[in-house]
């Protein structure tokens, strides 16, 4: 139902840009850490084993956060919720650039992954509560996120050559201060609690069960996500020299082309994903993105490389609007945010473990072996998922 006194266009235009702004801070947040592991680890004189492993900290809470942050959405409202994420980045990214020691660079960038954790709970279910065409919407969305991933790498590596590491968090924690402001006096997004209508589905245990099994997956490819972000800059800068640019910069501005490539992923993804059904689509784009894994951990050098990583972006990024629209049409309406929230958890929370695994493998087999390792992964999460949509059609799962 339509709140009573609120310009509904006005108010989804404001809802678009915060939680564009959002999605996108959000990955920066979590995405620059992996574009300065050498000045950090030089700096506190770790490993890439050990300065992943600190980080991993930050990732597991980016994920685990989710679930008490989906509690407390359902329980307050978005707005609301997305207020706390922007100031407690902001003092978060803030205390890591005046951070002199590794135990309060490990703690504020702990305390960073759990209030970046808010984000996708509170901002997807914004996004439920105010938009008809859902795929689109996600699709949007997903393009921002993907804008952050892809200018993370870049931002941060030019900023840590020119004036040191610090400034990535000095300049990420005021232009989250910014955006706290802007939601501060806005007066156009609701506050209030909306419960949209109810939607047609099948019997509550057949839904459990594919929601069960759809989380399980999620966890491999957060685990996914995570091994491959977390080396992949670090792999370019280490297999592609571009002369008279530095290694670190060379990985920074490589991996922020190949990951621009995600945006087209993204917003195809969306589109698609209001036409056909979406848990075959995204088994489909798994098994593409399986191919491409596996290309660039056993074929990827020089521009093979490039093209690899550049489809497997494409791919592999459309997945995030999908999944989005799945949860979106199973959930009951009262616990949305709180299946967004096991979502994060399942990806970021449980994923965040191939942060330290990419580290591992990278620093006892190389970093191609990391690729060869999650693209198999990716090959089983396809097979899965395949049976998944089987399933549905079966049982009446409504995915479409």
């Amino acid at each position: 139902m339509p709140t009573p006194g609120i310009d509904h266009l006005k108010s989804a235009r404001h809802v678009t840009l915060v939680t564009s702004a959002g999605h996108a801070l959000c990955h920066m947040y979590m995405l620059v850490f992996a574009a300065i592991l050498l000045p950090l680890s030089a700096e506190f004189d770790l490993s890439l084993t050990g300065i992943t492993g600190i980080g991993s900290f930050g990732f597991l809470l980016f994920g685990v956060g989710s679930l008490p942050a989906g509690i407390l959405t359902s329980m307050k409202n978005p707005k609301f919720m997305l207020m706390i994420y922007f100031i407690g980045a902001a003092a978060s990214t803030a205390a890591i650039g005046f951070s002199r020691s590794l135990q309060s660079f490990t703690l504020f960038l702990t305390l960073l992954g759990a209030f970046a954790s808010i984000y996708h709970v509170a901002g997807l279910t914004l996004i439920t509560q105010t938009k008809e065409k859902l795929g689109k919407s996600f699709g949007i969305h997903g393009v921002f996120g993907s804008a952050g991933v892809t200018v993370a790498p870049l931002f941060a590596s030019v900023l840590a050559t020119v004036w040191g590491w610090r400034w990535v968090y000095f300049t990420l924690s005021a232009v989250s201060l910014i955006f706290f402001i802007l939601l501060l006096f806005d007066r156009v997004i609701p506050t209030e609690r909306i419960t949209p209508a109810p939607k047609q589905q099948a019997k509550k245990n057949t839904i459990l069960w594919f929601f069960l099994v759809f989380l399980a997956v999620l966890i491999i490819n957060g685990f996914v996500y995570r091994s491959f972000m977390t080396i992949f800059p670090t792999h370019l800068s280490r297999s592609i020299h571009i002369e008279n640019l530095p290694p670190l910069l060379t990985g920074g501005f490589m991996a922020s082309a190949i990951l621009a490539m995600g945006m087209i992923g993204q917003y195809v993804g969306g589109l698609l994903s209001d036409r056909m059904s979406r848990i075959l689509l995204y088994s489909f784009i798994i098994s593409g993105s399986a191919v491409f894994c596996l290309l660039i951990g056993g074929f990827g050098s020089g521009i093979l490389l490039v093209i690899f990583s550049a489809c497997f972006s494409i791919i592999f990024f459309s997945l995030q609007s999908v999944e989005n629209s799945i949860i979106s049409v199973i959930s009951p309406p009262k616990l949305t945010g709180v299946n967004f929230g096991l979502k994060s958890v399942m990806v970021f929370g449980i994923g965040s473990v191939g942060s330290y695994f990419s580290g591992y493998i990278t620093d006892r087999h190389g970093s191609s072996a990391v690729f060869l390792i999650i693209g198999s992964c990716l090959a089983a999460t396809a097979v899965i998922t395949l049976w998944l949509g089987l399933y549905s059609r079966k049982h009446n799962v409504a995915t479409e």
